[in-house]
C-alpha cells in the first residue's frame, strides 16, 4: 500500500498519482491497496488549490461531490492541468475502482 501518509520507501513508485480531495479518510488507502497507486488525500478545497496549482504530476483528481465543480474549473483553467482526467466520488466503492482503472490503465 502507498499512500501519502505511509509512504513505502521499500517499494517501486507507484505507476499513478491520485489527488483525492474529500472527507472519506479511509478511501485513500483502499484504493491505494486496490489499484497499486499512489493517493494523496487533501481534506478540503482550500488545501486541494495549492496541490492542483502545484507541478507535481497527478493521472487523476478524485473530488467528493460537495467540491467537485469548484475543483473541476480550476484544475480545467490551468495548462498543465486541462488534460488531467477528474471523477467524483460514489458511493459504489467497486464501481468506483472499475472506472479508475479503466481511465488510468496502460
Amino acid at each position: 500500500m502507498i499512500t501519502e501518509d505511509a509512504p513505502a520507501t521499500h517499494q517501486p513508485p507507484a505507476r499513478h498519482r491520485i489527488l483525492y480531495v474529500g472527507g472519506d479518510i479511509r478511501l485513500p488507502a483502499r484504493l491505494a491497496d486496490a489499484l497499486d497507486y499512489h493517493v494523496v488525500r487533501c481534506p478540503d478545497g482550500s488545501t486541494a488549490h495549492l496541490f492542483i496549482e502545484g507541478d507535481t504530476k497527478y493521472s487523476l483528481f478524485l473530488f467528493d461531490e460537495g467540491q467537485a465543480e469548484e475543483l473541476e474549473r480550476l484544475a480545467w483553467s490551468l495548462k498543465h492541468r486541462e488534460r488531467t482526467p477528474t471523477l467524483r466520488t460514489s458511493g459504489d466503492f467497486r464501481q468506483l475502482v472499475y472506472t479508475i482503472w479503466g481511465l488510468l490503465r496502460d
